[in-house]
């Protein structure tokens, strides 16, 4: 026979457990009940009846758990690449550095170099391009955190766990 036991001050179901009818009742300590073929999924038992409640989460819990989520979605989409002069380049950390420091390196002088591109391909791009190539980077980053900001924005004014939960990246 499978039983809830629950506390009879609450009727919060601590635990289930499985035995013969007849030991159930010495499966309960002081303050606890127990209830025959109780369903799997209920969380308490109120007025002898199963009932699952879901448990009530701060509002700040789910703002803050949504803002982990969308800041995740932010540096996915930031590391993700981006397309300059009809070539798709790598954007992850160690990219960003290369391109930084090359197009920095390239000032001011007559530089030409191949650069390798996300599909494995090259591109060759004069001082010029590397230039151009950085300020494409720095202009997509700033979009994505103009993104990232109207988002946390909207997450911290939001007043109810609906409103947080319809604002995705």
């Amino acid at each position: 026979m499978k039983a809830a036991i629950y506390k009879i001050s609450t009727g919060e179901i601590l635990r289930f457990v499985i035995c013969p009818p007849d030991h159930v009742s010495v499966q309960c300590r002081e303050g606890e009940e127990f209830f025959l073929n109780c369903p799997k999924d209920a969380t308490h038992i109120i007025n002898n009846t199963p009932a699952t409640i879901e448990p009530v989460i701060p509002i700040e819990t789910i703002k803050s758990e949504r803002l982990t989520r969308l800041k995740n979605a932010r540096d996915a989409e930031e590391s993700g690449g981006f397309t300059f002069m009809g070539k798709d380049f790598d954007s992850d950390p160690l990219s960003i550095q290369r391109i930084t420091v090359t197009a920095m390196a390239a000032q001011g002088s007559e530089l030409s170099i191949d650069w390798t591109c996300k599909d494995g391909t090259t591109a060759t791009l004069n001082s010029a391009q590397l230039k151009g190539m950085l300020v494409t980077m720095v202009q997509r980053g700033d979009t994505i955190h103009k993104k990232w900001r109207q988002r946390k924005q909207a997450v911290l004014s939001a007043s109810t766990k609906e409103e947080v939960e319809a604002i995705t990246w």
